[in-house]
């Protein structure tokens, strides 16, 4: 996930036969209760820099908290020497120091919402050395600990971007050995949170954050990582943006063969490349993105804009789910259109293209997470739906 103005992000239940040729047990049908997860920043809210000058946080009367299953707070980060802290919530700047009471209130509003703090986030630059060192990495894992017991969480969600790296991705520090020492890191703390349930007689998570990309299985056992953790949430978004060559889904859920870059990427496509490197279906879920992206100087072409080039990036902070439902209002000047071979919607103006995720995508999301199997799906964030009109859809999809 990253940490722009905008933008980037349990054990499941399933009914089983018995197959008496074998005598073995098989996962037959869809989870029970699936994963609803959303991230929540600790950054003040709205769509620019402007905007979060204004200094706004999101509060507990406003969650939606009924349309989730967990609350996961984002970000905290390690500092050079192992320990936690919350960049966002300590600054000077745009300080958030009322945050804790507001969970305390979720809480109570919601006490079977499971609470969850992220660490990392994009530019989250210090897993590499820490996870390398024993002597960080153990002062990491007592942090992870100190917190969740302290805060009375359900668990940690590690959100490393990323380990080992991408080829592309010189700016954060990585090194070979990172797909190691990030195995032996959450191995410590899930032998941590053993510990800590004798003391309390309660169940904590692990989750992390994962790229919806190809590359990432190649560089990390994704599954040993899935033996130790409770789910591996996929960032399945920003498949285009300002650094694409031309316009595209950002966030579809099939590949449509007219993309005019390798044909794409998609959700099904990220999903099915974890299940072939061996990761189980119940431990995967799906990142759903409540924003936008959007490009202008964009010629319809005959497709109304889709994978079209462009002038230059619209809206570089993104549109928020408010900034949509405006463009979508009649009199915008904005068509809306819908892919039917990626499951995706999108608009155009003559001049600027913006794709983005609504209600049908939701609706085919969670068809499709039932249908594969999935453990859920996880939002990124509620800061750009804090009213929950999509929150409520996608549980529904769900249940």
């Amino acid at each position: 996930m990253k940490k722009t103005v905008l933008v980037s992000c349990t054990a499941a239940l399933f009914t089983t036969v018995l197959c008496a040729a074998c005598s073995s047990t098989k996962i037959t049908g869809a989870e029970l209760h699936p994963t609803v997860a959303s991230y929540i920043r600790t950054w003040p809210l709205g769509s620019t820099v402007e905007d979060q000058k204004a200094n706004i946080h999101w509060s507990a009367k406003e969650l939606k908290g009924g349309s989730m299953t967990d609350l996961i707070i984002a970000f905290a980060h390690a500092k050079s020497d192992g320990t936690i802290y919350f960049p966002d919530v300590e600054s000077t700047e745009h300080p958030f120091p009322g945050m804790w009471s507001e969970v305390t209130k979720i809480r109570k509003r919601y006490p079977n919402l499971k609470i969850h703090v992220s660490i990392g986030g994009w530019g989250a630059d210090q897993f590499s050395p820490v996870a390398a060192d024993p002597a960080k990495r153990a002062v990491f894992v007592q942090s992870v600990l100190a917190l969740v017991e302290e805060k009375k969480l359900d668990g940690i969600d590690i959100d490393w971007e990323y380990p080992v790296g991408p080829d592309w991705g010189e700016e954060i520090p990585h090194s070979p050995e990172d797909g190691a020492n990030f195995i032996e890191m959450l191995s410590q703390i899930r032998t941590g949170f053993g510990a800590l349930e004798q003391k309390t007689g309660k169940k904590y998570s692990i989750s992390i954050a994962a790229p919806g990309s190809s590359w990432y299985p190649q560089k990390v056992d994704v599954v040993k990582v899935a033996s130790i953790v409770d789910t591996i949430k996929l960032m399945t978004y920003d498949y285009y943006g300002g650094w694409s060559s031309t316009t595209g889904h950002h966030a579809n859920l099939y590949n449509n063969p007219a993309d005019p870059a390798w044909g794409g990427w998609s959700t099904a496509q990220s999903v099915d490349t974890y299940l072939a490197a061996g990761v189980p279906a119940s431990k995967l879920i799906v990142g759903v993105a409540f924003y936008g992206r959007a490009w202008k100087g964009v010629a319809d072409g005959g497709t109304n804009g889709l994978f079209r080039k462009f002038s230059e990036p619209a809206y570089p902070d993104g549109l928020s789910w408010p900034d949509l439902k405006k463009l979508l209002e009649p009199g915008s000047g904005y068509t809306q259109y819908w892919d039917d071979t990626a499951k995706a919607p999108y608009l155009y103006n003559g001049d600027i293209f913006v794709t983005y995720t609504d209600a049908r995508e939701i609706a085919e999301i969670g068809a499709y997470v039932k249908q594969k199997g999935l453990g859920g799906v996880m939002v990124w964030e509620y800061g750009h739906d804090t009213d929950g009109e999509l929150m409520k859809p996608l549980y529904d999809s769900l249940n």
